[in-house]
């Protein structure tokens, strides 16, 4: 985590941009990706430069130049038990 923390930090002081992705299939990368058994998968990141927005196809172009939208902490912040609100 840390390692990603700071890997995101120094691209992204670059103008480079990095996106960590969930549910990547550690075993099907290592077969497509001729990673050795020595070595296993944990990560899939993409890093790279944005390229022009105008490229997108519409349904990404709107979403990427849409408002940011965060879900409230009440969501996934809990204290004590699952589902107990940390402002309760």
């Amino acid at each position: 985590g840390a390692a990603m923390m700071q890997l995101s930090l120094q691209a992204t002081s670059l103008g480079i941009g990095v996106h960590q992705m969930a549910g990547f299939l550690p075993d099907k990368a290592a077969q497509e990706l001729e990673i050795p058994d020595t070595h296993q998968p944990v990560v899939a990141i993409a890093i790279g430069y944005r390229g022009p927005v105008d490229q997108l196809p519409e349904g990404l172009r709107a979403r990427e130049q849409g408002a940011r939208r965060r879900a409230s902490q009440d969501a996934f912040v809990h204290l004590g038990q699952w589902g107990a609100s940390y402002d309760d």
